[in-house]
């Protein structure tokens, strides 16, 4: 919480009040229009001696402006967390908030319809672009924000914070969602991407689980590690229903209707609301029976934290043996690594092997698409399509 004083050093009669703000890592200094008799104000009080010659008019007059604009200064310090004195004075002498990158984050929120878990993303995206502007001592300013500024922001990401190019061209990718509306939105015409080459997101074939591997999971026996057996049977429950971690987490036996799974996924939800419509395995529908009316919450089964269920795959994976070699892109070096397959395992593992077992089996991605949440025609599954030595070898053989 920062700390805010009155500094008046003036040997004069009259001076201006000097507001010190201090946040503990910096001072912002801002001088105000008010002027006061130096020898009648009290600076700890922020207010006039009793004793001063002044009419009570003009006291409260002058006591209520000082108020004023201490409530501003610690707004705007609050809202904007500007790094400068000439920065602090700027915003509130001029009022030019609107063309800051920073707090227009919010506004880009709240006027598109963009998904909670989408929005978590644009959040993050605002605090690592904070975080960059104190390092930098500037802000980002849409008048002025340029190819150099984009450029920094990425070498901060991927250098600084050790981030993947993949996240860093992501959290790029948001940034320009923002600018663009600030065009829409008449703030700027400026457009700062227009010279910026932006990096190419890579990433390498779609790892996951074997119909064998899952099957040899699902009866493995877990009677030494019994708190991982309910982990394991909602993974497997996800290898059959493919939905993401976070519509998973909230399924209700209401999300069951005449041996489907119907649900909207969230991270399309207000662009757009279809159901997707899964027909449930036999496998799948048991575990649903197994732990009817289990759960406290009334959820479908009994879930833990994400995280908490990440941690738990790899142990269960790793418990049944589940250690194939494979081969996996670094998204920070964009270099091939060989790892057992239990030890990059996860949730999403799980999405992954329903959509690149069925896609095995049924080559049109729409109708993987209409029980996996895609959008037809989705970019994702051209990854899938190098998935398949059986076939591969199939089409060898012919020759």
């Amino acid at each position: 919480m920062p700390t805010l004083s009155i500094v008046i050093r003036s040997k004069q009669k009259l001076a201006h009040v000097r507001f010190r703000l201090c946040d503990g890592y910096k001072e912002l200094y801002y001088k105000s229009p008010v002027i006061v008799e130096v020898a009648d104000f009290d600076q700890k009080k922020m207010k006039y001696k009793r004793s001063a010659a002044i009419s009570p008019a003009e006291r409260e007059e002058k006591e209520m402006q000082i108020k004023n604009i201490a409530d501003k200064l610690l707004s705007v310090y609050n809202k904007f967390s500007p790094a400068t004195s000439q920065e602090i004075t700027a915003l509130i002498d001029t009022g030019e908030t609107t063309k800051l990158v920073i707090p227009f984050f919010d506004t880009f929120l709240a006027q598109n319809p963009i998904a909670p878990s989408r929005q978590k993303g644009y959040r993050t995206v605002k605090a690592n672009l904070l975080a960059y502007e104190t390092e930098q001592n500037s802000r980002l300013n849409f008048d002025t924000i340029n190819e150099k500024d984009l450029r920094g922001f990425y070498l901060y990401l991927t250098i600084n914070k050790g981030l993947s190019i993949n996240y860093a061209v992501t959290s790029l990718k948001k940034l320009r969602a923002v600018c663009n509306y600030a065009i829409k939105t008449d703030i700027t015409a400026n457009y700062p991407f227009r010279k910026f080459k932006m990096p190419n997101e890579v990433y390498g074939t779609p790892q996951f689980l074997t119909i064998d591997e899952r099957n040899a999971l699902y009866s493995f026996d877990l009677s030494e590690h019994p708190k991982l057996v309910v982990q394991r049977d909602i993974f497997v429950f996800q290898c059959l229903t493919g939905c993401r971690v976070g519509n998973l987490n909230e399924l209700t036996p209401a999300n069951i209707t005449d041996g489907y799974l119907e649900y909207i996924p969230k991270k399309t939800i207000n662009e757009r609301a279809e159901i997707v419509r899964v027909p449930l395995h036999p496998v799948a529908m048991e575990i649903i029976e197994r732990y009817k009316g289990v759960d406290l919450k009334g959820r479908l089964l009994p879930f833990i934290s994400s995280q908490k269920y990440n941690d738990d795959i790899k142990l269960v994976l790793e418990a049944a043996g589940i250690d194939r070699k494979i081969a996996i892109l670094n998204p920070q070096t964009r270099r091939e690594e060989i790892h057992p397959l239990f030890e990059v395992a996860s949730s999403h593992m799980a999405r992954r092997t329903f959509i690149g077992n069925l896609y095995k089996q049924v080559k049109d991605p729409n109708i993987i698409c209409s029980m996996s949440g895609h959008a037809e025609g989705s970019k994702a599954f051209a990854r899938y399509r190098a998935i398949d030595d059986e076939i591969k070898q199939s089409v060898i053989n012919l020759l």
